[in-house]
């Protein structure tokens, strides 16, 4: 199963628009690198061109949420 950038970005507890700008400053948040899915998906897309259709796998999305959330406790 696949979800959205945007439900990932919700999950996070950010807007959708930051989690694109981590991706395409380094692909990394909070000193994680997002998950490879997404940082493969922008290196495909062509500055100015139009949005891809960012998802990611729901395993991905939540071991990324886990770690950043093992690291805040």
């Amino acid at each position: 199963m696949r979800i959205s950038l945007d439900l990932f970005a919700n999950m996070l507890g950010m807007k959708t628009g930051e989690v694109l700008h981590a991706l395409r400053t380094g692909g990394e948040l909070d000193g994680e690198l997002l998950p490879a899915t997404l940082r493969r998906k922008i290196r495909q897309t062509e500055p100015g061109g139009s949005r891809p259709s960012l998802d990611v796998p729901l395993k991905e999305a939540v071991d990324f949420v886990d770690k950043l959330k093992e690291r805040t406790h």
